[in-house]
């Protein structure tokens, strides 16, 4: 039981001289933010679930795809349908193009906020209503390659989102 703990104290001492040292393999392996390892895609698909509030208050199931366009900057498309109900229930459909800025795009935090804007449209009552979004965006930890996320914002009225997105290894 000594000469295990004699072991582990000379190899943890002679590993931190080399560290100290900057040289020896230990120094190659540290990976930084800067520069993180290339993942294969850049396209990652989402499952969502919107609700609108204000004058036509709606739910919608959805679907969309969020590109990365840096490593701060996600763009995303989307695309929802669902009962409205305003007077009376009737189906109703609606578009996203948003663009949000990531707050911790390496995953050094465990809750990863991001905050963007864009535009979108609303069909209903045989209209389609175009209108600016505001939003904030949360993101929790990553399971199986997938993250739940969660989306509070103005745009056509209060809106809150709920859902998860596909993510990368390395990045949000």
């Amino acid at each position: 039981m000594a000469s295990q703990a004699l072991r582990a104290l000379s190899t943890s001492i002679a590993a931190a001289v080399l560290l100290l040292a900057g040289g020896g393999p230990l120094h190659a392996q540290v990976w930084t933010p800067a520069e993180p390892p290339a993942d294969t895609s850049s396209v990652r698909p989402e499952l969502r679930l919107d609700g609108f509030g204000g004058r036509a208050a709606a739910v919608h199931a959805g679907a969309g795809i969020s590109v990365r366009a840096g490593n701060y900057v996600r763009v995303g498309l989307n695309a929802g349908g669902g009962p409205s109900f305003r007077d009376s229930v009737r189906n109703v459909a609606h578009a996203d193009l948003t663009a949000r800025f990531m707050v911790d795009p390496f995953r050094q935090q465990r809750i990863g906020v991001s905050l963007g804007g864009g535009v979108g449209a609303r069909h209903q009552d045989d209209r389609l209503r175009a209108f600016a979004l505001l939003f904030v965006d949360a993101e929790a930890g990553r399971s199986s390659g997938w993250m739940p996320f969660m989306r509070v914002g103005v745009g056509s009225g209060a809106r809150v989102t709920a859902g998860i997105r596909r993510t990368a290894t390395f990045y949000r």
